[in-house]
């Protein structure tokens, strides 16, 4: 097995041929299961230290060793060329009980005898022809069987593969979309997946897999804090399902000074319902993302179709409801939500507030704004008082009226004492402590054409929420690193993402606070002001689900001063 890898980094023996990888996948076998492209070991070397140095200098320092030692010791075995050319590995799925998959591997050269001389350990090398390709001795004494493509040399332990290498009845790059190639080919390194063949020979595995998780969250029920057992089923057996759909997978990862970029496209079955639904799949230019206020940790553009926007909600409120059945108040309020178009929102997390929203702002411009107000107090309506979590709901018409807005505040009152499971560090004060109360209050409200929702423990802050969209002082927008992440990412989308390095530090050191309960882990006062933005893209087609991360260097400093002394307080409270 070790030999088998070590063939793997033999990519690049001698030779100086222009690179032609996409045209290698006319010679990879449609059947391959996976793919892995690599630049060049020393590309993805140079690169990667340029980022790391970019984004943590100390990290960089600590890194560089480990990582030039592996490599100098790597060209002293197989000499300096087997780190400076690309190549793939291609594998097959296993079969009749064989755990290691047949594999081989594609390596950029014109020279065909230096390769199998590297591979070999021997000078002195006779292939022997099989009639379109080769067979060798290996330097373990396996027999090994290579073939001389264009601009490339193919080699391996696996006959069938390498014969089908030589002349495949159908190819890679028929099989796949040039969006899969493209998420393959990009960056330092790709990867391609086809995940509905996985699936087809390990249905059963899966199948079981998925039944014993089921009876292991059977068996943790009454461990589980109130009743979310059935939310937490549920999204597992979601996990599991979505494996039935996916189609395929290629992504690539680009390291750079600038930061790493992570991009590709995610591909389901056309048959099934998900792939039927992307035929409707809608995109927007999420030109109100720069609203939101500046001082949050997360701001979320999404454009969905009212189907999926209702099922995000379903989800979550079966979280706070312990019921994964909606009731017939809840379906009533989704419908009228979808009635009103409500299907392209703006959302940010408030700093200091918590991942769950307890802080949050949210714009949304539907159809019919008044029927969409009307649809979320529906929905604060069914959400019954003593289901799950759920202690109280009191609901307030008229309670704010603001700057040409009239909004109804829902005050929901939530069961601390099911929210912790028993024994859980830092217990039911806690809990408290991260939630910022036991209470969520938000407003909802429209001014006739754009509704507003914001969650905010007292009016004045509610209004300042308002103040900062209206007037568009304090948000995201202004800020200096907004325009350049947005711009890294597609300008029309299904969903994006920003996150802010300062702010997910802040809500860090408050939930590590609560969990522990032993005093507050303090945030340093010096990180800079202007947020530090990571961000993430989804587009849905009909091609499937391409996506886009990026992480900025600017980030490193940032996540450097702010989490270190963090986790070293951290360790000082468990001590």
């Amino acid at each position: 097995m070790l030999s088998c890898f070590v063939s793997l980094w033999m990519a690049a023996a001698v030779g100086q041929a222009p690179s032609g990888q996409s045209a290698w996948l006319k010679s990879v076998p449609a059947d391959v299961v996976a793919v892995v492209r690599v630049k060049s070991l020393e590309t993805v070397r140079d690169d990667l230290l340029k980022m790391l140095e970019a984004m943590s200098p100390n990290a960089a320092a600590l890194a560089k060793p480990q990582i030039e030692q592996g490599l100098e010791m790597f060209a002293a075995s197989q000499g300096k060329p087997a780190t400076q050319h690309p190549f793939f590995t291609i594998f097959r799925l296993p079969k009749d009980g064989v755990p290691v998959p047949p594999f081989a591997v594609l390596v950029e050269s014109d020279s065909y005898l230096g390769v199998l001389k590297s591979i070999s350990k021997k000078d002195d090398i006779a292939p022997k022809s099989l009639g379109g390709y080769d067979s060798f001795d290996g330097a373990d004494g396996q027999t090994w069987y290579a073939y001389k493509g264009a601009g490339f040399v193919a080699f391996g332990p696996d006959e069938a593969l390498i014969k089908a290498v030589s002349k495949p009845s159908a190819s890679l790059a028929e099989k796949i979309s040039d969006e899969l190639k493209a998420g393959l080919l990009g960056g330092d390194i790709g990867l391609y997946v086809n995940i509905a063949s996985i699936q087809a020979q390990y249905a059963d595995q899966i199948e079981g897999g998925k039944q014993m998780i089921m009876g292991v969250l059977d068996q943790a029920g009454a461990q589980m804090a109130g009743n979310m057992q059935e939310s937490v089923k549920s999204m597992y057996a979601a996990m599991f399902d979505s494996l039935k759909i996916a189609d395929a997978l290629a992504f690539n990862l680009d390291f750079a000074t600038e930061g790493l970029g992570i991009s590709g496209l995610a591909t389901v079955k056309a048959d099934s319902a998900a792939g039927k639904g992307l035929a409707s799949a809608t995109v927007g230019s999420a030109e109100k993302l720069g609203m939101l206020p500046a001082d949050s940790s997360a701001f979320i553009y999404m454009k969905i179709n009212p189907e999926g926007m209702s099922a995000m909600q379903k989800f979550g409120i079966s979280f706070l409801t312990g019921s994964s059945k909606p009731s017939p108040e809840l379906e009533k309020a989704l419908a009228l939500q979808a009635e009103a178009g409500m299907n392209e929102t703006y959302s940010a997390n408030i700093s200091g507030g918590t991942v769950s929203g307890m802080e949050s702002l949210t714009i949304a411009t539907p159809k019919d704004p008044e029927k969409a107000v009307e649809a979320m107090i529906a929905v604060a309506k069914a959400m019954k008082s003593g289901q799950g979590f759920v202690k109280d709901v009191v609901i307030a018409p008229k309670a704010l009226i603001y700057k040409g807005f009239t909004f109804t505040s829902t005050k929901m009152t939530l069961d601390l004492e099911k929210m912790v499971t028993p024994g859980a560090p830092g217990g039911v004060e806690g809990m408290k402590k991260m939630l910022g109360g036991d209470t969520i209050t938000a407003y909802y409200g429209t001014d006739g054409k754009t509704v507003l929702s914001v969650a905010a423990k007292t009016v004045d802050e509610a209004k300042h929420l308002v103040d900062v969209v209206l007037s568009g002082e304090g948000t995201i927008g202004k800020t200096p690193n907004f325009a350049a992440v947005r711009g890294k990412l597609p300008k029309q989308a299904t969903a994006l993402f920003l996150l802010s390095a300062q702010g997910l530090i802040k809500q860090s050191a408050q939930q590590m606070s609560a969990t522990l309960g032993k005093g507050d882990i303090k945030v340093p006062a010096d990180l800079p002001k202007d947020p530090a933005l990571l961000g993430a893209a989804l587009v849905a087609s009909p091609k499937g689900f391409s996506f886009q991360l990026v992480v900025p260097s600017n980030v490193g400093p940032i996540f450097e001063k702010g989490l270190v002394p963090i986790i070293q307080s951290l360790t000082g409270q468990i001590q």
